[in-house]
């Protein structure tokens, strides 16, 4: 099979007969859309570059406000005498403690303050 055949076979010589749309449209918008995809084709950087500057900090804010709580459960689970503040009044005042703590120590001033046992401490 010599040179020609195998290109003409390939179909590189062929010429597209079918109608030519612009991939990226006047406005700089994309013409292009994927069908057909699966998880594995979701890029969360892509989509934090597409999304609207609303949505992207509404998707900040209860990100935050999310792993803030799951924090609060977790010192919330380890029993009053873990945190300062552990005897508020109700179960629902030390879990805004046990959230406030977290919300502190988050953030770079890590104001919160916790009561370890003598044996934890190394300073």
């Amino acid at each position: 099979m010599g040179y020609e055949e195998a290109h003409v076979r390939s179909g590189l010589t062929q010429q597209f007969t079918g109608v030519l749309r612009r991939s990226i449209n006047k406005d700089g918008s994309f013409n292009v859309q994927r069908r057909g995809g699966s998880w594995r084709h979701f890029h969360p950087y892509l989509a934090l570059l597409n999304m609207s500057w609303t949505e992207f900090f509404l998707l900040v804010l209860v990100t935050y406000f999310a792993v803030n709580a799951l924090f609060a459960a977790g010192y919330y689970m380890l029993g009053p005498d873990a945190l300062a503040g552990g005897d508020a009044a109700s179960p629902g005042a030390r879990f805004m403690n046990d959230f406030f703590f977290s919300a502190h120590t988050l953030t770079p001033w890590a104001t919160g303050t916790s009561h370890r046992p003598a044996s934890a401490q190394i300073f």
